[in-house]
């Protein structure tokens, strides 16, 4: 059996394992709680041990709403927390008006009460949409102070809900200079402990949430904090394909994990596309390859800032990561996935992965779409790979 094959095989067998027995991780979390935080509870920490992300649900104009057969099969499953991502246009003036705030709200209302009823905790994620992104490209400051007014809002409406099952994460992704990030960040989180100062507060310490840019800054002076990060590590694995905006990115396909220089299919690869004038795109692929893109390396990336973690007693959680589905192999995907996930419990990390879909343009290109369950492990890899039923109902 050749060697690519024979590690793709062990990571289906690994997954197979994480189904026989999904409580292992959970456990292990627990013990992870008392060495890594000083003031986030156990149970808080254990019920962020594993989730999805759950987008095109709230955080667009035509969302669709989930099928509650699908997410109580997810939760039967071993699945602890969804990551709800909300788009902020759709609360706040001057983006939307009274009436269409007031019908979103109550739609988020409803969205929680299923959730927690069905005993996922929730984290509600604000992700800044076009819309405020344009703002914060004008004026970052008047964008930051639009959430922040936005988050007093949130925390003062649900503050009642147990803190137990329900964070608060400030903003995906702030697309703002690193420096505004730095000054105005802390001032959200003290708007939203004024009104609800018993939750966790989920956040990122820099805007692309990379996990060694994460490492290289000091925690928030607040206690009761959960810090995101995001990995997407080799883009060139996990973007291959991306068909929005322009880049090398897009001339990708086939690229393998694990990636190695030697691999006779990624050399005959980087002929094809010299031999068909992307230069660019083979560039990008070699330069990828100064060393090679296996668990190892993505082991040595959590292991570094599990020491972080570890030196500052804060939790951390990879609360996004993912690959395109349309251009890399589906059994590269899994083992990708399954290694991010297992390497992330490794180190006492929660995780949270990405849904993917095929789409065009940057609202679909990491987003949950129809999907058709034929299994569910307990990993996050099967709902990361379009392998879940009914996840959505149709639009009306």
């Amino acid at each position: 059996m050749p060697h690519r094959a024979r590690l793709l095989v062990a990571a289906l067998v690994t997954s197979v394992l994480a189904v026989m027995h999904p409580g292992n991780a959970l456990a292990r979390t627990k013990d992870c709680a008392a060495e890594f935080s000083a003031s986030v509870s156990a149970s808080r920490i254990d019920a962020l041990a594993r989730g999805f992300n759950l987008n095109g649900w709230l955080d667009t104009d035509e969302g669709i709403a989930p099928d509650v057969l699908a997410l109580a099969e997810l939760r039967a499953r071993g699945f602890t927390h969804v990551r709800l991502p909300i788009q902020p246009a759709r609360f706040m003036k001057p983006f939307s008006d009274q009436a269409e705030i007031a019908r979103n709200f109550s739609e988020l209302d409803a969205a929680l009460d299923q959730l927690q009823k069905l005993g996922f905790a929730v984290s509600i994620d604000l992700h800044p949409g076009k819309r405020l992104g344009r703002v914060f490209d004008a004026a970052p400051d008047a964008g930051l102070q639009l959430v922040k007014g936005l988050w007093r809002k949130i925390a003062r409406r649900y503050a009642g809900r147990s803190p137990d099952t329900l964070y608060f994460e400030v903003l995906n992704e702030p697309s703002v200079a690193a420096a505004d990030w730095e000054r105005m960040g802390p001032k959200i989180v003290k708007a939203i402990r004024a009104e609800a100062p018993d939750h966790t507060i989920v956040y990122a310490l820099t805007p692309l949430q990379r996990l060694d840019e994460m490492t290289r800054q000091r925690p928030l002076d607040e206690p009761n904090v959960v810090y995101a990060a995001h990995y997407y590590d080799p883009m060139v694995f996990t973007h291959q394909g991306r068909d929005w905006g322009d880049g090398p990115l897009r001339d990708l396909h086939g690229v393998p994990f694990p990636l190695h220089a030697d691999d006779p299919d990624v050399v005959a690869l980087q002929q094809q596309l010299r031999r068909d004038g992307h230069d660019e795109a083979a560039e990008t692929l070699t330069d990828a390859l100064n060393s090679p893109w296996d668990d190892g390396r993505i082991d040595h990336a959590i292991a570094g800032a599990a020491q972080w973690a570890r030196q500052n007693r804060v939790p951390v959680i990879i609360n996004e990561f993912g690959a395109l589905s349309w251009a890399a192999p589906r059994a590269d995907r899994l083992y990708w996935y399954g290694a991010v996930s297992r390497l992330a419990e490794t180190h006492c990390f929660g995780w949270a992965c990405g849904t993917t879909r095929k789409g065009s343009g940057s609202s679909n290109a990491i987003t949950a779409g129809r999907f058709l369950m034929r299994t569910c492990s307990s990993r996050c890899s099967e709902i990361c790979l379009g392998v879940l039923s009914r996840m959505f109902t149709p639009s009306a």
